[in-house]
């Protein structure tokens, strides 16, 4: 008898779950970066993403892996490392934080990321090019993102 629960609980899960419509999630700006550590592994950033969740649902991100790249260089690999939640139907901004880690042969970016804080005020160009998986209800989906743009930049702080 349980055994027959089980499946039609299964087959109910299967359909309803193919009625899910499910839009892109998507990153349309990022409107600041602001360096918060400098070590020489690598640099925490506070950034300010606009993300639009045109879903009936809220998705909560589990996972991202982005390549970042300043000035047409790659820095580093990097991973939202604070919590974030996108309401159903939205278009906001997010303040997040980025872990990224240098790569062993971009350690020589450090004293280029310096002095681009040193001038502070500036535009950067900026790449991001990786995923961002996010779950709703139960139903996981890892969505690629790949943006560019120039991103004023924050002094150390």
């Amino acid at each position: 008898m349980k055994l027959k629960k089980l499946f039609y609980f299964l087959i109910i899960s299967i359909l309803l779950s193919s009625c899910v419509d499910y839009e892109e999630v998507t990153l349309s700006e990022i409107k600041s970066i602001k360096l918060l550590e400098l070590g020489s592994s690598g640099l925490t950033i506070e950034s300010e993403l606009k993300l639009n969740n045109p879903n009936s649902y809220s998705i909560k991100v589990t996972e991202s892996k982005f390549d970042v790249y300043i000035k047409n260089n790659k820095i580093g690999v990097a991973s939202i490392a604070s919590p974030l939640e996108l309401s159903k139907s939205s278009d906001d901004y997010h303040l997040v934080k980025l872990i990224t880690t240098f790569e062993e042969n971009q350690t020589n970016t450090l004293p280029g990321i310096l002095a681009m804080s040193a001038l502070g005020g500036g535009k950067i160009d900026v790449k991001l090019d990786g995923f961002i998986e996010g779950k709703a209800m139960f139903i996981k989906k890892r969505i690629e993102i790949v943006h560019e743009e120039k991103v004023p930049l924050d002094i150390l702080k």
